[in-house]
């Protein structure tokens, strides 16, 4: 082997190196979860003509970042039982012996995002609590009798998908200088909520031979996968109406960057991890965390996306 062709893999073997270290920032770190909550956060203000020139919409767009980024790590940082033992190996192991950075990272994040709604948007703060709360519960084992949300079968995509809803649409709109009526902020929500929900629901679908195993109940270990992808398509089906509906009253660029986010979506649902249930595959499979991955990047869409439609 000559001296070229051992450059060429010694930078081969560096840019998967630095892929893999990339990919596993993202996901088993949850970087990807505060670059989703702007994206989105940033779509709502394209909703609604609303710029990022101004200081004031992206110091928003952080809180709901911030605010995001917190309660997935503590939510890591914390540990979901034996379950997560089964299903999230490779982020555990990527997490053993950075635990103390990642949680004072969510501590920090969290101290930011409550100083800004305490001091800087005090009119936020009933947002703020109620998505703190929802945050607590789903975190620790607070609900008398319940524990946490997520042990509830039917709660933990309801909540994921309803918390996200709420946090990237009133958030970035309630504090923004830009006048929304309340029926705007209900139809956004609703929408936004109804994009996310097969999310939510999909990504529990690689981890049900794990939580059967553990004893977890879930929506994917109570019914099988044709039955939980075809409720995904049906409900994905709602936001794509609604983007055909308001196309001729919202702004094109977030009609096109929402369709796009959408589609993205959609085929990341559909692209089903191996060995999961009775589902066949189409094209390429993918494992359990491989799959959760899919799902989450194809969220990361709409940071960049929104940014150029600017």
């Amino acid at each position: 082997m000559n001296r070229h062709s051992k450059s060429l893999l010694a930078v081969g073997g560096l840019l998967q190196q630095v892929r893999a270290n990339t990919v596993a920032a993202l996901f088993h770190g949850h970087l990807a979860i505060p670059l989703i909550a702007a994206g989105l956060a940033t779509s709502s203000l394209i909703a609604f003509g609303s710029g990022l020139t101004e200081r004031r919409s992206v110091l928003l767009v952080f809180v709901a970042a911030a605010g995001a980024f917190a309660v997935y790590q503590l939510d890591s940082a914390l540990g979901g039982g034996r379950e997560d033992e089964l299903n999230r190996a490779s982020r555990l192991r990527w997490r053993r012996g950075k635990e103390p950075f990642l949680l004072a990272s969510a501590l920090a994040a969290a101290v930011v995002a409550l100083f800004c709604c305490v001091f800087v948007f005090p009119h936020l703060q009933l947002v703020a609590l109620a998505l703190g709360l929802a945050g607590l519960s789903y975190v620790l084992p607070v609900l008398p009798g319940v524990g946490r949300i997520r042990s509830v079968w039917f709660m933990k995509p309801v909540t994921v998908a309803a918390a996200w809803a709420v946090g990237t649409v009133l958030i970035p709109l309630v504090g923004a200088s830009v006048d929304v009526a309340p029926s705007g902020l209900l139809a956004l929500v609703t929408y936004r909520f109804l994009f996310l929900l097969p999310n939510a629901i999909a990504s529990d679908l690689g981890d049900a031979p794990g939580d059967l195993s553990a004893g977890h109940d879930t929506v994917a270990t109570r019914y099988g996968r044709r039955q939980l992808l075809h409720f995904c398509a049906v409900v994905a089906l709602i936001p794509a109406l609604g983007l055909v509906i308001m196309g001729p009253v919202m702004p094109t660029r977030w009609i096109l960057l929402e369709a796009v986010g959408l589609g993205l979506s959609a085929w990341a649902i559909r692209v089903v991890p191996e060995g999961t249930g009775n589902y066949p595959v189409r094209g390429a499979s993918a494992g359990p965390e491989e799959y959760r991955c899919r799902i989450d990047g194809a969220l990361l869409w709409y940071l960049p996306a929104a940014l150029l439609l600017y």
